[in-house]
């Protein structure tokens, strides 16, 4: 499975924080979150995408789990 971005390089602006191991690309145009590339050293590389940028997709069959990060 691939994923094709139609934007340029240069439309995609890169924001990293903590220790910089997350690569988090957004839309230089509106803001929006992309996606991001996790590219630790010593690590599986992973990708994050926001669904909210695939064609198609039909969010009422996602499933959906909840999280309360606030109890931790």
């Amino acid at each position: 499975l691939g994923l094709h971005v139609r934007a340029t390089p240069m439309d995609l602006g890169t924001y990293l924080f903590n220790r910089h191991a997350i690569q988090h690309r957004f839309c230089r145009n509106c803001g929006i979150h992309v996606f991001a590339e996790d590219t630790a050293p010593g690590t599986d590389r992973s990708a994050y995408i926001n669904i909210r940028c695939l064609e198609d997709v039909d969010f009422a069959a996602v499933p959906v789990h909840q999280f309360d990060g606030r109890s931790m």
